[in-house]
């Protein structure tokens, strides 16, 4: 009897232990882990706070795309571009503004000036400078298309948020 009191009572202090230990693990593991990044709230609404770029921030992240793309553009050329893009994302942001209403009349606004914009980038590149541009975005495109097709075939699944000392 002593005997089967002994080895219970041993073998309920290695449960005991051996749970206490993982938990001490998990607290451990979860301590390590990179913070996740946190999204500023404003408004009573919950809405992530994102600065809006200005019209000369967005032409110089634009222009520098194309600079990418299309290798060998003259200091001449990228004035050109920037001041094209600024005049262009200018108007965009009064065609938002304007026509923030009616989402149809807005469309067509911004698909007006990005015709524009691409016809001034014609003018300014030279042919072969703007095939190399035309083929970059085509491939661009292609690529977000693919993307979008995935998405639609495999939506991402929603995680739902982990209870604090339940694993998985």
């Amino acid at each position: 009897m002593k005997k089967i009191i002994v080895t219970l009572s041993l073998a309920l202090a290695i449960v005991f232990a051996g749970s206490a230990y993982a938990q001490t693990l998990d607290k451990k593991s979860n301590d390590t882990k990179k913070p996740q990044k946190e999204v500023k709230m404003q408004n009573t609404q919950q809405q992530p706070e994102h600065k809006m770029m200005t019209p000369e921030e967005k032409a110089k992240k634009s222009v520098d795309k194309i600079a990418e793309r299309v290798k060998d553009l003259t200091p001449e050329q990228v004035k050109k571009l920037t001041a094209l893009h600024v005049t262009s994302y200018e108007q965009l942001d009064k065609d938002r503004e304007t026509n923030k209403a009616d989402k149809e009349k807005m469309q067509a606004a911004m698909k007006a000036s990005f015709e524009k914009m691409n016809d001034g980038i014609k003018n300014i590149l030279t042919p072969e400078q703007f095939k190399v541009y035309k083929e970059a975005r085509q491939q661009k495109k292609a690529e977000g298309d693919m993307k979008k097709k995935d998405e639609m075939k495999n939506p991402p699944k929603e995680s739902k948020p982990q209870k604090e000392g339940v694993k998985k």
